[in-house]
């Protein structure tokens, strides 16, 4: 199966793509992605501060609802993966075996930092964004990332809050299409709680 891509996909992915059928589908529901997702963070003992991670898989999920995209299952599948290749030890492959389809592979692998693991947080920005911008959902799955993390910080975490706002310009910069009507209202309150003047 092929899946187009401007920003090179690594060799893994690639692999694991070219073996699957032009037919693929997943065959996963969102409810046992909750559990694998979940687990997956788990098994590492990744936290959410003094939470499970699932906290915050819940948070990012809540956020495609509150926008009015409770119907998109790949985008809410994306919500609980977004950070599984980044923070997890789960490979292209088993998240395939585990019946996710192709395109929430590759959704998953876009919200995925690029760069070195000694690379700053803003070196890896940089060169993850421009991946990210490729798919309008793989934007709103990080639109809905950052409404989560922005809106928890503002009243938990003041230090992250403060960088999220120093960040946003760039990140809006580098994702924002002003012509995509789709998620227009999603960069109006990402802007509200930011604070961004344009």
């Amino acid at each position: 199966m092929k899946i187009q891509s401007v920003f090179p996909m690594p060799q893994a992915l690639l692999a694991a793509l070219a073996v699957l059928p032009d037919d693929h589908r997943g065959t996963i529901t969102l409810a046992e992605v909750r559990v694998w997702a979940n687990n997956a963070h788990a098994e590492v003992g990744q936290t959410y501060g003094d939470r499970p991670y699932s906290f915050h898989l819940d948070d990012v999920e809540n956020s495609a609802i509150h926008w009015g995209f409770g119907d998109d299952e790949e985008l809410r599948i994306l919500c609980r993966t977004h950070d599984v290749f980044e923070d997890t030890d789960k490979t292209f492959v088993q998240m395939l075996e585990a019946g996710f389809s192709a395109s929430s592979v590759v959704l998953a692998w876009r919200l995925t930092d690029e760069g070195e693991k000694d690379d700053s947080r803003a070196v890896k920005k940089h060169k993850t964004l421009p991946k990210i911008s490729e798919d309008w959902r793989a934007v709103l799955g990080k639109l809905c990332d950052r409404r989560a993390n922005g809106l928890r910080s503002r009243v938990e975490r003041p230090d992250k809050f403060a960088r999220y706002c120093q960040e946003y310009p760039e990140f809006r910069e580098e994702l924002r299409d002003p012509d995509d009507a789709r998620v227009a209202h999603c960069w109006e309150e990402l802007d509200e709680i930011f604070g961004y003047v344009g």
